[in-house]
């Protein structure tokens, strides 16, 4: 009575004051009103506009009255929309999840939530529109649709990530091979990077190789890179230019795989034109830390307890002229990688005439000399010291016999050794090009 009292006359209400209702809310605009329009299902959500309602329906449907089972898409759509990882079982195997975190791990995942996220949040595809799609089987059409409406310079990473791994969507258990990463699931990798790198799909092949052979030799190369990576098909030692010219000599045979999935990131991220300019210009490292990639193997740990150089050194001093010059020690590591492959048959040339007088074999006087020189070089890449900056110092230095001798036996042939190692340096007349070698002849 007091309150009631108090408001009569004038006063202030007391703490028991009666309270007015207060207005029902927009459940997804939150605009109070009187006359908002309740949910048929359960008649507890109330909206003010069928505008509204019909965007809140996405996040309403798990809390609505319904007796049907609720739709896969709307369990995706609510787990991009919180930001979240689906957890929803039958959710991760209808959109890939699964087999995402199956073939790349958590980072699979990510990237996979990020695509769903820009397909509903950026670009407004519906949660019917997307089931659809997975109903009858076209998953990655529906996507490419979505993106392909857009310019190239503006769709993030998250969708040429998924034209790597197009798989993801197609709606079939991971066989053996792909689990392994051997095999294309699309059998025509010149039709997939020339969608990668932002061409017509429709391109008939006659029109792709005319654009293709249309591009500079250093664009050729980058083209032909992406297109081993899209059709996941590692490089190897035996196309030296590409195992050169993208630094994988400066790794050791168990950590190229490393290196790959740094450059499939870097594609996901760049387009193909910054991709080229920046290997022409001697500034690939430099593109990574731009696109918030870490420096390729510099997660990688140093070989502990020896005196070996950090894989990151390696690689940059790889990369530093390249793909115009190199240390010729680098040419002649890639010949020992040839070597050292499994798969080597017969007798590989040696990569560049720099490496025949730089190392010896110009002083091989038989086959047999060479094979020496071969042995004695693998000995000492594969000890866990070996170091080929050092060993370009020792080169140009004209130390190369006393260098090496520290890494590998040389008795019983400690003489006919130091004779083939015997070369024309040092040299004061080659001064800062000693022991450097172009790409005009690398074979």
């Amino acid at each position: 009575m007091s309150s009631i009292r108090a408001r009569l006359d004038g006063g202030s209400p007391g703490p028991d004051a009666i309270q007015q209702p207060s207005l029902p809310r927009c459940e997804t605009c939150d605009l109070a009103g009187s006359n908002l329009r309740r949910c048929a299902g359960c008649g507890k959500a109330r909206y003010c506009s069928k505008e509204c309602q019909t965007a809140g329906w996405r996040l309403h449907i798990f809390d609505c009255n319904r007796k049907k089972a609720i739709a896969t898409a709307y369990y995706l759509s609510k787990a991009c929309h919180e930001n979240v990882v689906p957890l929803h079982e039958r959710t991760r195997e209808d959109y890939g999840f699964n087999k995402a975190l199956e073939l790349a791990g958590g980072h699979g995942e990510k990237m996979l939530l990020g695509l769903w996220t820009e397909v509903f949040v950026v670009y407004g595809v519906t949660e019917k529109g997307v089931q659809k799609w997975q109903s009858e089987g076209r998953l990655v059409e529906g996507v490419k649709s979505t993106f392909q409406q857009v310019p190239l310079s503006v769709r993030g990473p998250h969708y040429p990530w998924l034209l790597l791994n197009q798989n993801l969507l197609n709606g079939r258990p991971l066989n053996e091979a792909e689990k392994e990463g051997r095999i294309e699931t699309y059998s025509d990798t010149l039709h997939r990077t020339w969608e990668f790198i932002g061409g017509p799909l429709s391109d008939l092949r006659q029109t792709i190789w005319s654009q293709i052979s249309a591009m500079s030799p250093y664009e050729q190369r980058c083209f032909f890179f992406y297109e081993s990576l899209v059709g996941n098909k590692d490089p190897t030692p035996d196309d030296v230019e590409t195992w050169l010219s993208f630094g994988f000599t400066a790794m050791t045979r168990e950590d190229v795989g490393e290196l790959v999935e740094k450059y499939k990131q870097l594609m996901c991220r760049c387009t193909f034109h910054a991709f080229c300019v920046a290997y022409y210009t001697c500034t690939l490292p430099q593109l990574f830390s731009e696109h918030g990639i870490a420096t390729p193997v510099a997660t990688l740990p140093s070989k502990d307890g020896h005196d070996g150089p950090s894989p990151v050194t390696l690689f940059l001093d790889v990369m530093s002229q390249s793909p115009h010059l190199y240390k010729s020690v680098w040419l002649l590591k890639a010949h020992v990688d040839r070597l050292l492959r499994a798969a080597a048959s017969g007798n590989p040339k040696i990569p560049h005439d720099v490496v025949e007088a730089d190392y010896g074999y110009s002083n091989c006087r038989t086959a047999g000399e060479k094979k020496l020189l071969d042995v004695l070089y693998k000995k000492y890449f594969m000890h866990p010291d070996a170091n080929p900056l050092d060993l370009h110092v020792a080169c140009i230095n004209g130390e190369l016999g006393q260098y090496l001798a520290r890494f590998v036996r040389m008795k019983p042939k400690t003489k006919t050794y130091m004779r083939l190692l015997k070369t024309a340096y040092p040299s004061s007349r080659l001064g800062d090009k000693a022991g450097i070698a172009g790409t005009s002849s690398i074979v």
